[in-house]
């Protein structure tokens, strides 16, 4: 199902069939993550100069295929746990530390 939709994401397919197929796909509660992570990988290492405004255009728009207001599954498979570790940025680790005239430590960032 994820490589039929991505293959259908890269051609000119209708936006409300294309809705339609997010939705359908998004029943199966192993697609959305899947998808989500495929569309957020090919996002890596993007720069200024490398925008990737087509796979970022992509990913939008499976974000925003939901059925209710509220709810999306590609929205809450994006933050959920096992994507949430995988795709953003590692958790901050402070390892500042000050110190004096004397290079004594006088405090460390916790």
């Amino acid at each position: 199902k994820v490589t039929l939709i991505l293959g259908l994401l890269n051609n000119r397919v209708p936006i409300r069939l294309m809705n339609e197929l997010l939705l359908a796909a998004a029943e199966d509660d192993a697609v959305p993550p899947v998808l989500v992570s495929r569309l957020a990988s090919q996002l890596k290492n993007r720069t200024l100069n490398d925008l990737r405004s087509q796979q970022f255009s992509q990913l939008i728009h499976v974000l925003r295929a939901k059925k209710d207001k509220n709810q999306s599954k590609y929205v809450n498979a994006l933050v959920s746990s096992p994507l949430k570790e995988e795709l953003w940025k590692p958790p901050f680790e402070s390892k500042f530390v000050w110190r004096d005239k004397k290079k004594n430590v006088v405090a460390t960032q916790t």
